[in-house]
Parts: C-alpha cells; structure tokens; sequence
C-alpha cells in the first residue's frame, strides 16, 4: 500500500483497512468524469488524529479531500475521501462571452475549481469546436463528461489534474483469477448519436455492436462521431459481471487479457491487504444491452429533464430551449422560447403548482426497502428496524419539514454510537442529496423528531431512513404539518384491503351477491379515503369470522362459513345455521307465516288460518 501522509505526517501503521472505489456513469463507456472514493479505517490513538482531518490526505501521488467527519472520535475512526474531481460538482457560471470554444471553456472551468486541467490528450477539432451554447444548471462535471466523449475518451484525476483518456490506453496480462463470470462478447462497428430532436448521427454499420453517444450531449456533431468511430471501429471485449484477480495499477477502462479472453473493467474495487506488494481487486464490466439493436448505453429513464438544449441569443436577450421530455410537476414540452417578457410568467407558474402540494408527503412508504439505511456514501446500507424510501425529487434552495413520530420500539435514550456507526436500535433519521443525475453529493444524520432542512445548489434527489414504525413524514415547506400518508399510499391502502375483502367474500358468499355489497362499500366508504385502522373499526376478520359493527357498541352481527350470528354484549341472541333460525326470544308483532299456516295476532287474540 502507498504511504498516507497527512500534514506532513506518515499515518500508514495507524491504518487499519484500506478501500478504494472507480467507477463509470452506469453502463457509459466513454464521457465519464471519474471521482475516487477511498475509505480509510484509521487507529485514533491518543486522539493524535483530532485536527488532522481539516487537511487533505496525500496516498501515493494524489491528493484526497475529506469528504465526511466522523461526529465522534473513538478508538478507530472511518474517513471518506474523494479525488480532486469532487471538485467539479459546482455549477459552471460562466462569465465568458458567447460563441467560445471549447478550449477557453476548460480553461475557465480550471480556474473556478483552482484545478489543473491538461488539455494536450484532446483532439486540436475538438478544443477549437465553436460553442454557442450554455446551460447554468449543469455542474462542470457534467461538461468535462460531454467533452471527454466528444473525443471518445473519460476523464480522470492524476497527478492532481484532470487528464483525458482513450479506452483500452494499456492491456494487462494476468494468469490468475479467483472467479469470474462472463457475458456476451462485444465488437463494436457502429457509432451512433439520435437525441430525438434531430436526424441521427452515426457512422459505420450494424454487423456489430452499436456504441451510442449520450443523447443529451449537445457538444455533439457528426465529425465527433466519425472521430470516435475511426478510434474503436473493431474494438472487442467480454461484457461481464465480476473478475476477481490481482494486477498492479490497473485502471478504468483498460484491458485485462486473461487466457483467451478480454476484459474492459467499468468499476474497479481495490482491497489492500497488510502489506501485500500487489492490489486485491473486484472488477466488474456489465453493459446492458438496450434492445435487439444491441445499444451499448443505458440512459436513466427516471431524468427529470430527458434531452434539454439552450441557446442564448444576447443580442435579442432571448433563450431558446429544445426540449423532448420533462418529467415531474412541470410535465411535457418539446419548444420554449424565453425572452425578458415572460420569463416571470412561466416561473410563477410552476411556483403556485409546488405549492400547492406543500402538505403532500413525499415518502412514500410502499417503495421503500425495509432493513435498510442510508449509508455515508448514499448507498443502501443492511440496518435492521429501519427502511429507506426510494429517490424523492426536491428543488434546491427549498425548505422543507422532515417528521416521525418516536418510535416504539426504539428510543434516544437506547441510542449507541459504536466506531462512529450507529447500532441497530438507535433512532435517527439519515438523508443523502443526489444531483439531477442521481450522483452522490452529501450525507447528515439526525437523531430528532424534527429536521428543517434547506437543499443545496444543485441537488435534485435524495434518500431518507428512519425506524419502520415511526411515521416519517416529508413537506415542503419550513412549517411541519401533522401526519398524512402520501397518496399512493392510501390508494395502495385502499386497493389492498379492497383485495382483502374479495378474498373474504370467495369464503363465505357467492361473488354475484357480494358483488353488489362490496360495490357500496367502496363506493360510499372506502372513495372517502379512509384508511384500513378507521375501516377495522367496523369490521373485523379474525379466526375466520368476519365481525359487523362500531367497536363502542353493544350490537355486533358475525358471519362464519357456517353460521351468521346476531349478538348483544356478547351472547349471542339469534343465529342461522343449518338451514335453521334459532332467536332465544321472538317478539311477533303482527303475522307469522308458516306455510301452508299463517299465524295472526290482533285485538281479537291469536288466530291461525
């Protein structure tokens, strides 16, 4: 393992476990800008490493910021570190003047994240390109993403600058592998761009496989694609799930010959084991193929915003925005021109329809993975007692509310913090933020009933845990409102018990006469949104029979498969059984039939005809 220096400091014998994380954009194989994630377990004795954590760590050539503090300091303590390109998760404004090249955007970008940016692996076509465009809401990481594609290549921290790299850079031969499992053989004869908006771009034929560039890369022409083309037309390797081998500096997106086959690794795990002279890896390299024509990228289809274009006009102060889909509140639109003059229109708009919802609660519960936490690095992490919701779109720069009722089965006061880990039966609520691409930005952990929380510049998603029978609830807004289920909820609700309730009847009753009760018991009850705790007040299924009637009354009627019964306090006071009415005590008003007899009572006393 390379040596840890922290202010000066060598730290190596204090490290306990060493990890390190490279991974691609899901199933990307070029115009990825790549981040480093290392977790580092860290002997703390004599508290020797309080202070250090406020400077960067420097592992062999690198240096790695610290991303997460632990909240207390123990005998051993975890730290999360990232590469220079978390610095790159800042949205690009610009103050250069409109069209640009390529070129003078990186060097831009350079200065505002005061990192170096080595421009000589790009193609001379590709940095004097003429740009006309900018979109304010992306980070730089998505633009150094799309310019590294652009050239067929990804982007990578070395040397604490950002470098550009071609695929299948270095071929790396190995003669041992623990395990491995394969796929299907790839060859690329096809390069292909289709936004949807325009005539797709694409060069070569479909004999192969078809690599596509990402359609929401607008830097994109066609001389881009023949590039790209001419680098990989021929390139062929193995999709595959996991290899398990040990190489030295192996990197993304370089090749691993083991026996008669190729390998391109798309995320690497790195384990160092005490003092061992080569890495321990885990790679893996599945690329889903995205239909019969072999489609090499898979795009997130949950984008809020699936393809979006803007085009300033400064001289006529007028932007024009191409668009194929927008999901979310703010629905579909394929053309938006904004000027000036209505500019404040369209904003007001989508405002008063998020407001409207700001007592909605956005967990929603039937998504969420029980036995699950948010972990440090927003990944899903095992945990019993608690769930963790699915991804919940927010807005940045919003309040909001986040409540839960305390649980019962857990209390604060029960709450241990053990190696900065909280054990199983604590309390908390845990939240992660993602960016518009679902990526990683920051983690909190709260142990209160009550979180105000404002959302950060460029964050669109996030991830919440708390303990499964706490009620949590999410609003927007900085006022916490009192409880309510999200409406897909109550409509599961209501279409579970609606189940319930059909199954309860094929016991008991033909479906032609239940047919119709059940239709008035939707109808009139169960439209009203009421939840199945409110429905259980009067009516009930246990041990096989279904019991009738208000929990407070003295009055209940039970249906069996073999007898409906009528009872008061209890004692059952008539029952039909058997083809038989039995009523412990009949008042007759007026007639009895009992064919072929009728038994009459009047003022003339009792008659029978």
């Amino acid at each position: 393992m390379e040596n840890v220096i922290v202010n000066g400091i060598d730290i190596t014998d204090l490290v306990i476990s060493f990890e390190s994380y490279d991974e691609m954009n899901e199933n990307m194989i070029i115009g990825s800008a790549v981040s480093r994630q290392i977790k580092l377990k860290i002997k703390n004795k004599d508290n020797q490493l309080e202070g250090m954590l406020d400077y960067p760590f420097i592992i062999g050539n690198k240096t790695y910021i610290v991303y997460e503090k632990p909240e207390k300091w123990t005998k051993n303590i975890s730290v999360t570190l990232y590469d220079y390109m978390i610095l790159s998760n800042i949205v690009y404004d610009t103050k250069i003047e409109y069209p640009t090249t390529v070129s003078t955007q990186l060097d831009e970008m350079s200065k505002l994240m005061n990192i170096s940016i080595d421009k000589t692996s790009l193609s001379e076509e590709l940095l004097n390109k003429t740009v006309d465009w900018y979109d304010n809401t992306m980070i730089i990481r998505n633009y150094i993403g799309f310019i590294a594609e652009c050239d067929g290549k990804n982007a990578f921290v070395e040397d604490d600058r950002i470098v550009f790299k071609s695929l299948a850079t270095s071929t790396h031969i190995t003669d041992f592998c623990s395990d491995y499992e394969l796929n299907e053989l790839l060859t690329f004869t096809r390069v292909c761009y289709d936004d949807g908006l325009i005539i797709p771009l694409s060069a070569g034929d479909e004999t192969g496989k078809t690599l596509y560039i990402s359609f929401n890369n607008s830097y994109i022409e066609q001389s881009d694609v023949e590039r790209i083309y001419k680098m990989y037309h021929g390139l062929s390797f193995y999709s595959f799930k996991k290899f398990k081998c040990k190489i030295d500096r192996l990197e993304l997106t370089d090749l691993v010959s083991y026996d008669d086959i190729v390998i391109m690794p798309l995320s690497i795990k790195r384990t160092v084991y005490g003092g061992e002279a080569r890495d321990s890896l885990e790679l893996a390299g599945d690329i889903t193929i995205k239909n019969a024509d072999s489609v090499i990228v898979k795009e997130d289809p949950l984008k809020r915003i699936k393809r979006i274009q803007t085009t300033v006009d400064q001289s006529n102060a007028k932007i024009e925005i191409i668009a194929k889909e927008q999901e979310g509140i703010s629905g579909r639109q394929s053309e938006l021109e904004v000027s000036l003059d209505n500019v404040f229109a369209s904003v007001e708009s989508v405002e008063s329809r998020i407001e409207n919802l700001s007592e909605r609660n956005l967990i929603i519960r039937t998504n969420e993975t029980e036995g699950y936490i948010v972990g440090k690095n927003g990944e899903a992490q095992k945990f019993d007692n608690h769930c963790i919701s699915d991804f919940i779109e927010v807005y940045s720069y919003d309040a909001y509310a986040l409540t839960k009722r305390t649980s019962e089965l857990l209390t604060p006061e029960d709450s241990q913090i053990i190696d900065d880990i909280q054990e199983p039966n604590d309390t908390c609520f845990r939240y992660a933020f993602y960016d518009d691409e679902k990526f990683f930005v920051e983690w909190h952990i709260k142990n209160e009933d009550l979180v105000r929380l404002t959302i950060p510049e460029n964050v669109s998603f996030m991830k919440i845990s708390y303990p499964k029978d706490s009620f949590p609830k999410l609003n927007k807004g900085e006022i916490a409102t009192d409880y309510s289920p999200a409406p897909e909820d109550i409509d599961n609700s209501i279409n579970s018990l609606v189940e319930e309730i059909k199954q309860l009847a094929s016991m008991m009753l033909d479906e032609k006469s239940f047919s119709i009760v059940l239709n008035t018991v939707i109808s009139e009850t169960l439209n009203g949104y009421f939840t199945k705790e409110e429905i259980m007040q009067y009516m009930r299924f246990e041990n096989g029979i279904l019991s009738l009637g208000s929990n407070d009354s003295d009055f209940k009627t039970e249906l069996s498969q073999s007898k409906l019964a009528f009872k008061e306090n209890d004692t059952e006071i008539a029952w039909i059984s058997n083809k038989q009415l039995h009523i412990k005590e009949a008042v007759v008003e007026e007639r009895i039939n009992i064919d072929p007899f009728i038994i009459e009572v009047d003022s003339n006393g009792l008659t029978i005809k």
